[in-house]
């Protein structure tokens, strides 16, 4: 949707996206208790999620994912996008895919955070103000009624999804 929007092609935008937490999916399989005990004081705000992946392994799972990605020889605008999808204004260079997985990846956290908690104000307030910047260096100028059209969008898209994601999931 956000690739689209910004008029990039959006197949490997969307592979960005499926595999932008990858590293997250290697740390859980290969230290699974110590995973978890990382994941649980973030939720209860002893840490930041950064903080716990650091302290537990050494490295963020960024860094985990890119690291899997460059010895699977994936090409470089997707491991950019999972290096740097929590930091797209720290990557050198072509920051594109970064900054829609980044995008993509706070609007699927509203989304479910609205979805929890209906008094919530899912704003603006979320983003980064040197990502909305780099958004608007490339002529996307994001504001409520954009963060609004493009929830709308997932949402509509998660119902006209439903049936094919319980397949996967019963």
């Amino acid at each position: 949707m956000i690739s689209t929007a910004l008029g990039w092609p959006g197949s490997a935008f969307f592979v960005a996206g499926l595999i932008h937490d990858i590293g997250k999916l290697v740390m859980y399989m290969t230290f699974p208790l110590e995973f978890s005990e990382a994941a649980d004081r973030v939720k209860r705000g002893e840490e930041k999620p950064f903080e716990a992946e650091k302290n537990a392994f050494g490295v963020t799972h960024e860094e985990v994912g890119a690291m899997l990605l460059k010895r699977w020889m994936f090409p470089e605008n997707l491991i950019a996008a999972v290096q740097y999808h929590h930091r797209p204004r720290q990557l050198k260079g072509d920051f594109r895919f970064p900054l829609v997985v980044y995008a993509a990846d706070v609007l699927a956290h509203l989304n479910e955070i609205a979805e929890e908690d209906q008094a919530l104000d899912p704003g603006l307030h979320f983003f980064d103000p040197e990502v909305l910047e780099l958004f608007q260096a490339y002529g996307l100028i994001w504001d409520d009624s954009v963060l609004e059209r493009l929830s709308v969008n997932l949402s509509g898209q998660k119902e006209e999804n439903a049936e094919v994601l319980n397949l996967f999931l019963s």
